[in-house]
């Protein structure tokens, strides 16, 4: 997943975060096979509960890089977010989620 040195990191905290970042986004697509469609929030929950550390902004952040590489497509159904802010559902742009090798550690 693309990652934006905004706070201007170097080393060892630069390697990190770069790798919790691609981390992320591999949760995200793995995690989205086993559901339909899912907000950034759910798959925040998700993610929190199966002990993987993320950020929400760096789950939002993968979406929307998911979405703009055709991995992911935004539809116009919302839920209830965990602030009781209405949030869109995403679902995978692969019927299946299996093409290009996503599911198999495939990908970027």
């Amino acid at each position: 997943m693309r990652f934006y040195n905004t706070t201007h990191l170097s080393g060892d905290l630069l390697k990190e975060a770069k790798r919790s970042a691609s981390c992320q986004k591999d949760f995200v697509l793995r995690i989205m096979q086993h559901y339909d469609a899912l907000s950034p929030s759910q798959a925040y929950e998700l993610a929190i509960k199966a002990g993987i550390p993320c950020t929400i902004n760096g789950v939002r952040a993968s979406f929307t890089f998911l979405t703009k590489d055709g991995y992911f497509v935004k539809t116009d159904e919302k839920v209830d977010g965990p602030t009781g802010r209405p949030e869109y559902l995403w679902r995978s742009a692969v019927g299946d989620g299996c093409q290009l090798g996503l599911w198999n550690g495939g990908g970027e």
